[in-house]
This record gives C-alpha cells, structure tokens and sequence, in this order.
C-alpha cells in the first residue's frame, strides 16, 4: 500500500472513529453495510467507507445473481480482497481508496451533485 491510494480529501481519523472502528469496518461486510450507509453522516469519516462498501456489496449482489462462470471465483476472490483492505484500513485508523471501487464512488457522487444543482 503506497501513499497514492490515500484519499487526502477524507479527514484524520477522529477520536470517535479511534474507540469505535467497528462502524467504519461494517462498511465492508455484506449486508451489514447497510448500517454504517444510515449513519454516515454522524461520524467524520464514515461517509467515504460506507460509499466504497456500498460499491462492494452492489458488485457481490451482481455476483450473486449472475453468476458468470468464467470469472465468477476470481471475481469474488477480488471482492474479498478489496473487503479486507478496507476493513484493515480502519483498523489501522487510516483512509484508503480502494483501486476502483473509489473511483467509482467518485463518480457516482459526482453525478448526484450535478443532478441537484440542475
């Protein structure tokens, strides 16, 4: 993990998310990311966690109910690896852009601002 991949718009870890990581790690738990997504805005920080793990859980629905046979055990291998990168993230108290999966999130919330200054 080089310094690229830090997301230098997310603010330091806070003393709040240092007690309580459990938040910011459910992001990147299926299902369960459902929970920080509601509550994101009451802890700094969250927010970008809970958008990437949002991401995940939309590409392992997909892969869930597509199941594309050639691909379909590297993808969710890929998709576990991009989960625990994450989840060690907050452990480690830092902000990590997972490669795509931000970029994506990026994207998305761009679109939605856009939308709502038309």
């Amino acid at each position: 993990m080089n310094g690229n991949n830090l997301d230098s718009s997310l603010p330091p870890a806070t003393e709040r998310e240092e007690k309580l990581p459990w938040e910011a790690m459910l992001a990147y738990v299926p299902l369960f990311c459902l929970y920080p997504w509601s509550i994101k805005h009451t802890i700094p920080g969250l927010e970008a966690h809970s958008r990437q793990g949002m991401i995940l859980f939309g590409i392992e629905l997909f892969l869930l109910l597509s199941q594309v046979a050639a691909f379909y055990k590297l993808l969710w291998l890929a998709v576990a690896v991009l989960a625990g990168l994450g989840i060690w993230s907050v452990y480690r108290g830092q902000a990590y852009r997972l490669p795509l999966v931000a970029d994506i999130a990026d994207r998305l919330v761009e679109d939605q601002a856009k939308k709502g200054r038309d």
